[in-house]
């Protein structure tokens, strides 16, 4: 416990988020552990576990949507704009994914990070037909190389893309 609680300060969790987010999954030993230990503490822990497990399956659901990219741009100051759209099952644009204005998503592009899940806000509004997120590199943590971060190479990514965009097709994977 005093180990999550020292990778859940906010300088630790920026430069180690990764290693935060699984490091909070070790509360699963620790619910094995305090079964074992009180048999009687099964009711004090199964009304969390029950909404940890539904959350897990929605999530794991809701990954397996296949999304087009559409656009990826960098824009000035470390600005990544990134517009998607979902696919359906023939490998076309769907229409089928409804958001409200100041929702998230939590997006992985394989090429950055095949296990790396980040969130972002949705910026586009829904009548748009699109997703689109503003996506600000992070500053990079000290004594690491210039975009180490996933946002930084986001970025990276974008310019690259840019450059290559009048020589050819440019194809990104992602899951939102």
């Amino acid at each position: 416990m005093v180990c999550m609680g020292r990778f859940a300060r906010y300088s630790t969790r920026r430069a180690n988020y990764e290693l935060f987010y699984y490091l909070h999954h070790a509360f699963l030993a620790a619910f094995s552990v305090a079964l074992l230990h009180a048999a009687s503490s099964w009711y004090y822990l199964v009304g969390g576990l029950v909404l940890w497990f539904v959350d897990r399956c929605l999530r794991a659901l809701n990954r397996a949507r296949r999304w087009c990219v559409l656009d990826v741009s960098p824009w000035p100051d470390g600005v990544t704009r990134l517009e998607i759209a979902p696919l359906d099952d023939f490998c076309g644009r769907s229409s089928s994914f409804a958001f409200a204005p100041g929702q998230y998503l939590y997006l992985n592009l394989p090429c950055l990070g095949p296990h790396e899940w980040h969130p972002f806000t949705i910026s586009s509004a829904p009548s748009d037909g699109v997703v689109t997120c503003h996506i600000k590199a992070a500053p990079t943590p000290p004594g690491q190389r210039k975009n180490s971060t996933w946002t930084g190479r986001l970025h990276d990514l974008a310019v690259a893309t840019a450059a290559k965009r009048s020589s050819g097709v440019v194809s990104l994977q992602v899951w939102a």
